[in-house]
Formats: structure tokens, sequence, C-alpha cells
């Protein structure tokens, strides 16, 4: 039996290519044979493209773009490398060819990641697997929509899209709700992939430290409320470095001109495991940077209110694992340092886990 995954893997996003990475190894664990489909989105492409600096206005607009468009286009070359290296592909398919594979797979998974919020694919129909007809090959691990509510005036495309998947699975209790609502179907609520994957797993890809100076490691995806401040603040006090892993043009004009911050660009998926990993704290308003501080076992803090949304996906994994003290608030300079229940996170995984296997072997060999 040979499984064909679509999801997010050709993103410029440290967590979508370790969720890629982390389902596919869970299922070649399982003795399976499973390839990435190697599907290029336009829409994801697109938001990760580096700025054509031909469009800048002015010798200051270009002066201030150059060194983001090399860091892009350096991270897209230690991105490759990693898929390359780790992964599995298949041959290169877009909108106009995908309907050629139907017939190289038994199975098809979509997801994880937000594979079915139509903000992130202007509702890209591949991702619902629209191009098989075979609704027995049509299966979700963990897919996410991103959002509360389906918006009103798409209600009737989400229905259509996946009124005909065989086996449903989600990764927010909210995808359950929606699903039910939109087709009257039972969906599987199940953890991201990043989190099936045990310790020894990701500590695989660890590689030595980085740096011989302790640290603070700041990894941010969306702009910071506090995060900023709180860890700054926090590596001053303890006389640590703050190494800080983002990539906006804004960010880096608001501290470049701080001490002791070190800014990290371009560096690969195994490297962000890697400096997470070694940390001695860890601040980050990113989901998958909530993941690996609970795998990993970090003194860390997770802040919810960003500049762009509220973090409901990071809220609801620590209240599942039962470390909501590691949120970010006028407390955290005492709860960052208090131990956490690691036993009770490492049984609670461990069940849910097998719980995802068990899925996945069912939608696999059916």
């Amino acid at each position: 039996m040979k499984t064909g995954i679509i999801t997010f893997h050709q993103a410029l996003n440290y967590g979508a290519v370790l969720q890629t990475y982390a389902l596919q190894k869970t299922i070649h664990n399982m003795g399976s044979d499973c390839e990435v489909i190697d599907y290029a989105c336009k829409k994801i492409n697109d938001d990760y493209k580096a700025i054509d600096l031909s469009k800048c206005k002015s010798k200051k607009d270009y002066l201030r773009t150059i060194p983001f468009f090399f860091r892009m286009n350096g991270r897209r070359k230690s991105f490759n490398k990693f898929l390359q290296e780790y992964l599995v592909l298949s041959n290169s398919y877009t909108d106009e060819n995908i309907k050629d594979i139907d017939n190289n797979y038994d199975s098809f998974i979509t997801g994880s990641d937000q594979v079915f919020n139509d903000k992130c694919t202007d509702l890209d129909e591949n991702y619902f697997l629209a191009f098989t007809n075979e609704g027995k090959k049509k299966n979700s691990y963990a897919a996410s929509f991103g959002f509360q509510k389906v918006p009103e005036q798409l209600e009737d495309k989400y229905k259509e899209l996946l009124k005909d998947f065989e086996n449903l699975s989600v990764r927010e209790e909210k995808g359950v709700e929606i699903i039910k609502d939109m087709v009257e179907k039972d969906a599987i609520q199940h953890v991201d992939p990043t989190l099936v994957l045990s310790f020894n797993d990701w500590k695989a890809l660890v590689k030595e430290r980085p740096c011989k100076e302790k640290y603070v490691f700041l990894y941010t995806v969306m702009d910071p409320v506090n995060a900023y401040r709180f860890a700054k603040k926090l590596a001053d006090e303890k006389g640590f470095t703050l190494i800080y892993l983002h990539g906006t043009i804004q960010l880096r004009e608001k501290i470049k001109k701080e001490d002791n911050v070190k800014h990290l660009y371009t560096i690969s998926p195994d490297d962000f495991i890697t400096y997470l990993y070694h940390a001695d704290y860890v601040v980050t308003n990113s989901f998958h940077g909530t993941v690996f501080s609970s795998v990993f076992r970090k003194k860390f803090v997770v802040e919810l209110e960003t500049g762009w949304n509220y973090n409901h996906r990071s809220e609801e994994l620590l209240k599942l694992l039962k470390l909501d003290n590691h949120i970010l608030n006028e407390l955290s300079f005492q709860s960052i340092e208090q131990e956490s229940d690691w036993d009770y996170v490492t049984e609670y995984l461990g069940k849910e886990a097998e719980r995802s296997k068990q899925y996945l072997k069912e939608v696999i060999v059916k």
C-alpha cells in the first residue's frame, strides 16, 4: 500500500516543514510506503517569495530591503537542503497536472497544518483532495481550519469539499464542531504529527550546541506584543545572550541596535530544532515553538496575544498538557522557573501518539 501526503512542505516555515517530516516518518516507522506530494501552491509560494527589488520606490527602500531579499533566498536554500535530505518527495506537480497522480497511490492524507484554511491557500481545492474522485482515498490527519467559524459566504463550498472524505481527522476541538455542522460527519481530534514522534526521534536531528554561551531563544512567527521585552529582560537579568529567530524587516529595524541580541534568519529546520533543544530558556508565540518546548521539557513561556491574532492553538495545547502556567503574563518571571509535571506530559502524549498511529494504520491498510 502506498500513501501520498499533501501539505505545506514548501512553506518557509519551521512548523510546516517539521510536521511534514513527522507525519511521513511516523508512517514509514509503521512499515508503510509513503511520499510527500511535491505540490506547488501558488498562494503559499507567493507568500514566501523573496521581495522583488525592482519594486523598491527609493534608494532608501532598496537599501533597507536588500538584506531581507538575501536572507529569504538563504532560508530557501537551507530549507530545500532539508527537504532533499529528510523527505521522500514525489515528482513535482502543479494545479495543472496534479490529477495525473490519482492512480499512483492507494490512499491520500491531507494535513497536518492549516490545509483547510482558505486564507492560507486561497481555498486551493487540492488540499481537500479534489484531484481524486474516489472517496475511499480521501483522508485527513490533524488538519486545521485555523479559524473558529467558516465564513458565511464559503459555507456551501466547504460542504462540497468535505462531504466525500472517508475519514476526517482534525487538530483542534473547534474543527470537530465545524465538520459536524458542515457535513454531519464525526471527525476525530488528533495531535499535531510533531507530537506523535518521540523525544528520541527529535533528538536524532539535534546537532552540537551552536554556541558556548548560555542563551535565551526567542522565536516568533507573528508580531510580538510583549514577548521580545520579556525575553530581553530575562536574558539581561540572567547575563545570557538573547538569540532571536525571526524574518521580518520591521522587527530587525526596531531592535537592530540593541546590545546582546543575536539575530537568526536563514537557518534550516534541523538547526531550529538544535537551537531550541540547547536553549536555557525559550520564549515564543508560535504553535510549534510551544510543541518543541514541551517535547524537550524546556523552561519556556508562550505569548498568546500577538500583533496579528490570538494564538488559540497554543492555548489549547498548553491546557491539554496542563502547562498553562507557561502562558506569558505578569507572573512569568516566577513561573518560568517552576518544574512542570513532565511525567503527565509524557503519559498524555504517549496515549495520543498511540491513538494517532492506530488511526493512520486504519487509513493506510484499508
